[in-house]
């Protein structure tokens, strides 16, 4: 590998986000999309690599220099070393060729050739620094600066020899360097982490709803005429805050969203007094607690929650999508997710894994269910396939499949195929044909890229194929549709089951604005192109340590209903950690990933094809179900068990067995069937 090659492997880490700008002669940053000033705290003056380079073509003969990188709204911190470098024969003064070698990351020669830029890369829960210290070195001309927000640092991909060709995230060493250098500030970079991370909005959201949870809100909203004064108010909001982080720029951020905002708080001095003041008189820290019930909501005393009710999860590029889309709809957020995971996926497979001796592709057999004609089902397929259609031109897409020779046909052509199904009974309907290859060859490709079979007339070969599936299927259907040959297959455990419906009413729901439409398509490109060059995602230490305490102690392996569950917790692992940006799978993450394989659990508790030993079994399961979600008259419940499909006589006997057992009894007030209450 030459070293132009080399170094672009860090300009490419660069590349993905779009925080480029370009400089003129006095260094001043331009936005490269409109040609005016660009702003250091303003995403919207920044643009592309793409968009910068072209700029710079453009406009050298006008003083445009350099094409640069905003560090504000990403992962990198820059640290500048002017000063320090002998532009004639290379040599580095020892302070900066000591920082070089500390910060140990992808470094680059200045545009001056007498500097030095080094980029690495921090957590997310890292405080903002901008930071330059001068008088350095024998000189007393040497300046160093360290900044991951409020600048603009030039990019000449001239690497420095002898230093990773990777930006690389070293901690520790960009820790002794600030800790070297820029003492003032080593009690916000050093101040102790939180047993539990957690993000903003879910600070917010737990704080209003703990036992302090009004004056929190009150606090939060601005309002403080319980104090004496508004420095106090300010000090018992930020203590609130301390119990839940020790992260003093997440409280900075959490204070200027909340009402107590004011022009004071700018003061470097107020604000850090306060905040450190705050967390000394509140040494408690949240802990957290994993028990089954928090995997899926936080539940306070005398609230009942359901099971089906989709978990609060949704963030990163899916979750944006899905909120934005789910507003002018009226399908459920959360299907709109799933299907973007299900698409995200299905491009990604091949180029993207878990770091493991598993192999783990982020593919997903997905089917939506909900009521006839009430579940929105359709609406988020076909958004969203096309959405990713006008992102990817190879985004492969089929709709239906007659045989297992025609899908091969078309993945032969097409390795990475989304098979998409409106009716999920349309793919039974043909899997079930005597002598079709259809449902081996989708049960196969679930964990395989690779499927073979051979009859008197025929031969199948698919090789190297990444199949992902994306349907829908009524709830009644559902039930109904499957043959012995599915469960006995078993098909039906690769499927990952997503119950909803329809939440609102929009009689014309509206366009969305172009603007906003391409902002999420830069979205989805910047993290498709992240991934791929991230290739293997690793689990943090404390992420395996959680998901090892869930796979041993809460999967419940005995369950008919956890089959292959926790192959679908890792997968969802690299598409969480893909969606929310993020260049390694941590804690928060996993955490993420249990909430929503807990939910699938309830989700097929409820809804699994019955799969019982006789016809009559078959519907006293049935009736039971129905009657679980509450008292029925007779004749909504034979409508609803599908009493005339079965046979008046057998429901009836059905019925009689169940009251014969003490298990359901008729009330003669309301005329109702309900359960017996369990003792």
């Amino acid at each position: 590998m030459s070293l132009a090659t080399k170094h672009l492997l860090a300009i490419d880490q660069l590349a993905v986000y779009p925080n480029w700008v370009c400089g003129r002669a006095d260094k001043s940053p331009v936005d490269p999309k409109t040609g005016k000033d660009a702003k250091a705290n303003d995403p919207t003056t920044w643009g592309t690599h793409d968009q910068a380079k072209t700029y710079l073509e453009a406009h050298k003969s006008n003083g445009t220099r350099t094409i640069g990188f905003e560090v504000g709204e990403s992962p990198f911190v820059a640290i500048d070393l002017d000063h320090c470098r002998d532009p004639e024969t290379g040599i580095i003064e020892p302070w900066a060729r000591e920082i070089k070698d500390t910060a140990n990351s992808y470094t680059e020669i200045s545009p001056s050739q007498t500097g030095l830029r080094i980029i690495t890369t921090v957590g997310e829960d890292f405080p903002k620094i901008n930071r330059k210290k001068g008088g350095l070195g024998e000189s007393g001309k040497g300046a160093l600066e360290i900044a991951n927000t409020g600048k603009y640092f030039s990019v000449t991909g001239n690497h420095l020899e002898g230093t990773p060709d990777w930006i690389c995230s070293n901690p520790k060493g960009l820790q002794k360097v600030i800790d070297q250098y820029f003492s003032k500030i080593l009690e916000v970079v050093s101040a102790p982490k939180p047993t539990v991370t957690l993000e903003d909005e879910e600070i917010i959201r737990r704080a209003e709803n703990a036992k302090n949870g009004a004056a929190f809100k009150k606090l939060y909203s601005g309002d403080w005429n319980d104090y004496s004064s508004q420095s106090e108010a300010d000090l018992a909001f930020c203590g609130m805050l301390a119990f839940w982080t020790k992260n003093q720029e997440q409280i900075d951020r959490i204070y200027r969203g909340s009402g107590l905002m004011r022009p004071k708080w700018e003061r470097e001095d107020y604000r850090t007094q306060t905040i450190t003041k705050a967390i000394q008189g509140t040494p408690e820290t949240y802990q957290g607690r994993f028990t089954q019930v928090q995997t899926m909501q936080e539940v306070t005393p005398g609230q009942t929650v359901d099971p089906l009710t989709f978990p609060d999860i949704m963030t990163g590029a899916a979750g944006g999508f899905a909120s934005t889309y789910s507003n002018i709809s009226e399908a459920p957020k959360h299907f709109y997710y799933m299907a973007y995971l299900t698409c995200l996926g299905s491009i990604l497979s091949g180029d993207v894994r878990l770091k493991s001796l598993l192999t783990v592709q982020p593919r997903l057999y997905t089917i939506f269910l909900g009521a006839s004609g009430r579940g929105r089902k359709s609406t988020p397929i076909s958004i969203t396939t096309d959405f990713f259609q006008n992102a990817f031109q190879d985004f492969g897409l089929m709709h239906h499949a007659n045989s297992g020779e025609g899908l091969g046909i078309f993945l032969e052509k097409s390795p990475n195929t989304l098979l998409v199904y409106d009716e999920f009974m349309g793919f039974v309907s043909k899997a079930i044909q005597k002598g079709n290859t259809l449902l081996g060859t989708v049960t196969t490709l679930f964990e395989k890229n690779q499927y073979q079979t051979a009859t008197k007339d025929k031969q199948l070969l698919i090789e190297n194929a990444y199949l992902s599936i994306l349907g829908a299927c009524t709830e009644d259907t559902w039930q109904r549709c499957w043959h012995p040959d599915f469960t006995a297959i078993g098909l039906v455990n690769r499927l990952f089951l997503v119950s909803g419906g329809m939440e609102k009413l929009v009689p014309i729901p509206p366009t969305l604005d172009v603007s906003v439409w391409k902002g999420l398509l830069d979205e989805l490109r910047t993290t498709a192109r992240q991934a791929r060059l991230i290739r293997e995602y690793a689990l943090t230490p404390e992420a395996e340590y959680r998901y090892d305490q869930w796979y041993r102690n809460e999967l419940d392996h005995k369950s008919i209903h956890s089959v292959r569950l926790d192959t679908y917790a890792l997968r969802f692992m690299l598409l969480l950690a893909i969606s929310n940006g993020c260049i390694e799978i941590d804690e928060g993450t996993v955490n993420d990933v249990i909430k929503l394989i807990t939910w699938e659990h309830h989700v097929r508790q409820q809804l699994d094809p019955i799969d019982a030993d006789t016809e009559m079994a078959k519907v006293e399961i049935r009736i039971r179900r129905e009657l679980s979600k509450g008292p029925q008259i007779l004749r909504i419940l034979q409508q609803r068990t599908n009493a005339q499909r079965t046979g008046l006589w057998l429901w009836k006997t059905a019925m009689t067995n169940l009251q014969g057992n003490g298990e359901v009894f008729y009330d003669t007030k309301s005329k109702t069937y309900r359960l017996a209450e369990k003792v």
